[in-house]
Formats: structure tokens, sequence, C-alpha cells
């Protein structure tokens, strides 16, 4: 019987301790998707959202979008008939106040008219008060790559020289009801980027950071990144100079305001910076961030986890020796060997679950030697902040659009601040020796907050998203 207790208890601890980046045996998706996946997102409720190319995912017939379980299984509650979109090509995803706003290439969904963008209700149909008439257009390849929430505003980036009939340069702002904002300045003529922009990022003071294979914005110079004032015009007060000679692909963005970048360039403001560079908050090249010769990734994601290393995750250019298409840097950009993963071909999108597992998704069909048909979750047990598990608390869910939970493990007694942006206080708690304390964001206005927990061990502070 000792024996028998002693297997379960090392069995147990395997699977609780598995090494970062090891497949999570407790998410099956079955025979997963039968073509590209590119959207991968856990929900704020725990699920997960897929979304690609797909004509079949586990076998029901499921088309392009389906929504799981966070188990692998389909969630058969969320509506999505076997042909829910026309040819489609499914590229991101945002979830806000319970919908969910989905991006790509495709021009009807379920009989309804939705060109490149729709809002869906939490029963996966149509949310028909959002109406963004003919959205986007141009010639050649029209796609919208990625979505983002600017304060109550929706900030879509891509391919597409117009939207609703008027000239954008492949970005726009829209409103909530889907309309147009007309006051974002790249509308109208010789306005934005002059090529596509491939991926963006809304920073907390409501600039927006753009990449993409361009070269110009409204004629300006600007290599491939660009930073934008919150109404769209251009913050020269970030300068690349010359910028990358080739497509930037991703991005991430530190606490303290670099901004690290992967693509299909060689240099950066003309030096040698192949794939992989750190930009500081003006425009110049980090120089104390240096890629690893075994680095061999076009990243197609970059995570950031809370300790300050990243994820990366993509296409191999052929010049990795191992972690071919999913690795883990240091804050200086070499690599942890700690994170060792075994996935046999390009991923097209990872993000991190609220525990820290990975979520991936692209055109593999294996990942650590077993069928996973293009959607795996790999462990990573490294991403837990050390600040925030040593302090005992567990925030959830962020974002939050009522309550927000912290749970501690001990009676402590401890105070919970939370400020806004400016730096302002607007909630003070003292909190006498309990496990758990809810606090209300019911009354708050959209955008970004600070809880801070102070405790005779220290304080934490955590960013807080108030949808």
């Amino acid at each position: 019987m000792k024996k028998i207790l002693l297997f379960i208890t090392f069995f147990y601890s395997v699977l609780a301790f598995s090494q970062d980046g090891t497949i999570d045996p407790t998410f099956n998706v079955g025979s997963g998707a039968d073509e590209n996946v590119y959207i991968t997102k856990q929900l704020s409720d725990g699920k997960i959202i897929v979304g690609g190319q797909f004509m079949d995912f586990n076998g029901t017939g499921k088309r392009s979008l389906v929504r799981l379980n966070a188990d692998g299984s389909i969630d058969q509650t969320f509506t999505s008939p076997p042909e829910l979109f026309d040819y489609s090509l499914l590229l991101d995803a945002l979830e806000d106040e319970g919908k969910l706003l989905i991006v790509g290439q495709f021009g009807v969904f379920n009989g309804f008219s939705s060109p490149g963008i729709i809002r869906l209700n939490q029963d996966g149909m149509p949310d028909t008060s959002f109406n963004t008439g003919t959205g986007p257009s141009g010639n050649g390849v029209i796609d919208v790559e990625q979505i983002s929430k600017q304060n109550d505003k929706y900030i879509i980036t891509g391919s597409f020289p117009g939207f609703n009939g008027i000239p954008c340069g492949n970005i726009i702002r829209l409103n909530a009801d889907g309309s147009v904002d007309t006051t974002f300045s790249s509308l109208y003529s010789n306005a934005g980027y002059n090529i596509a922009i491939i991926a963006h990022r809304v920073l907390d003071n409501g600039k927006i950071l753009i990449v993409g294979n361009f070269t110009t914005y409204n004629g300006v110079p600007v290599g491939g990144i660009a930073r934008l004032n919150p109404d769209g015009t251009l913050d020269t007060t970030f300068n690349p100079t010359t910028g990358s000679n080739g497509s930037i692909n991703s991005i991430a963005v530190q606490p303290d305001g670099k901004y690290i970048i992967s693509g299909r360039f060689s240099t950066f403001n003309n030096v040698d910076k192949l794939l992989l560079a750190r930009i500081n908050p003006d425009g110049t090249l980090d120089n104390t961030f240096s890629r690893s010769p075994d680095y061999g990734l076009v990243a197609s994601s970059l995570l950031l986890q809370p300790d300050g290393k990243i994820i990366a995750a993509g296409s191999s250019t052929g010049l990795s020796v191992a972690n071919k298409y999913i690795m883990r840097l240091n804050q200086d950009g070499s690599i942890d060997t700690s994170f060792d993963s075994d996935i046999d071909n390009m991923i097209n999108t990872a993000s991190f679950q609220n525990d820290g597992k990975i979520l991936a998704g692209g055109w593999f069909e294996h990942a650590g030697g077993e069928e996973k048909n293009r959607v795996a979750r790999l462990n990573n047990n490294g991403f837990l902040d050390t600040k925030a598990f040593s302090s005992g608390a567990a925030i959830y869910p962020n974002p939050v659009v009522n309550n927000i939970h912290v749970d501690f493990d001990n009676f402590e007694d401890r105070n919970i601040i939370v400020t806004d942006l400016s730096g302002k206080q607007i909630q003070n708690i003292s909190h006498k020796a309990g496990k758990r304390i809810t606090v209300d964001f019911s009354d708050y206005q959209k955008g970004i907050y600070f809880l801070q927990i102070e405790s005779k061990t220290g304080t934490v502070t955590k960013k807080i998203i108030k949808n």
C-alpha cells in the first residue's frame, strides 16, 4: 500500500512540476483542426476561442471558429453551424464586455454581411447592433490583421487602404457601434501607412505602437515601426531613424517602456540585428539586448512573462539549433534552456492563459511526440511571478467588468489600494485576517487601474484592465 501511495505522490508531483514547454496532458482537442489556426485565446470565463482557416474541427464539420471548454472539448453552447463563415481566414479576436469581436478575411457570417469584422454575442450569434457598413476595401488581398481596445473604441489594422468608402491607410478607429470614428487622423487623402500593418499595441497612455512592412506614414519615412498619439497623429518623440530593413512581424511591450520586436530584418538603424531587437522608448536601439546565435525564429507572437522572460513563437529560418518553433528568452536575449518544447511545424499564434500555460495554434501536427493537429497547450511553470507568489495572492478575473477577487493563502492583515493611471488613489480597503476580499470595480470607467497589496511581507502591485 505504501508503494502505491508513493507512486501516486510521485506521479502527481511530475504532473505539477512538468518541464516548461512540455505538452499539458489535461488539454485534449481530439483530432483538432484540419487546416491553419491563427487564434487561440482564453476568455474571461476560462473557455478558449480557436479560429483560423480550417474546414473541420475534431470531426464536427465546424468551420473557422469554435469555442472550447478548459479541457479542450467543444463548448456546445456556442452556436457554430458547420458553415457559419463563407471562405474565410480568421486572424484575431477580442473579448469585450462578454461579446467577441473577430477580424480577418471574410464577407458573410451565417448569412449576415460582415466584411472583415464582426461582433458576436455570448451564444456565438451576430450582434446586429454592430454595423461597419461595407468594411475594409482596396485592391489585391484585403484583410484585417488585428483588433484592440482604446478606451471605448476599437483600433483595427491590416491591409486595407479604405474602410466603408473612406481612405484610411491600413489603420482605422471604430466607435462602439462599428461606425468610423472620423476624429482619428489616418482618414482621408495621403493619410496612414503605404503598406500593410502586421501588428499593433495600444499602450497604457493611449498611444499606439505599429509594426509591419510599411516604409512611410503620411509620407514620413518610418522603416517598419512607428508610434502614434492617441488621436492617430505621428508621435515625433519616437524616432527610429532608418528603422528595420525588412518586415517587423511581432512586438512585446516591457513595463519600462522598451519594445521587443521580431521579423524578417537583418539590420535596425543600420546596425546588424538579425530577426530580433529591443528598442528604447525614444526609438533608439537598446544595445544591452543581443540575439543568441541559436535564435532562428521569425516570431508571430512575442509574450512577456512577469519575470521579464520572453516567449517567442513563430516560423523557423533554419538558424535555430533547438526549440525551432517556440523558445523562451532571458531578459538579455539569451536562450533560457530550462524551456524545452518539441513542436514540429510553424506556430501562427501563442497566448498566455491566466495560469501562465501557453495556448499555441498553427500549422503543426505533432507536439511532444503526440498528434495535436494545430492546437496545443504547453506547461509553463516558470511564468509564475515570484513577487506575486510570495505575497500569497491570486487576483481574478483580469480584465474585470464588475468585481475582482483577491484570494490569499494565509490570514495576514493587508491594505488594498486602487489607483488610476494618473496615480490618484480611488479606493483604500483595510483587510483584517481574511483569506478573500472582493473589490468592486463596477462604477469605474473603462481603462487601466493598479491594485496594490500592502502587507508586512512587502508590497505587490498589479495592473488591472476594466472593461
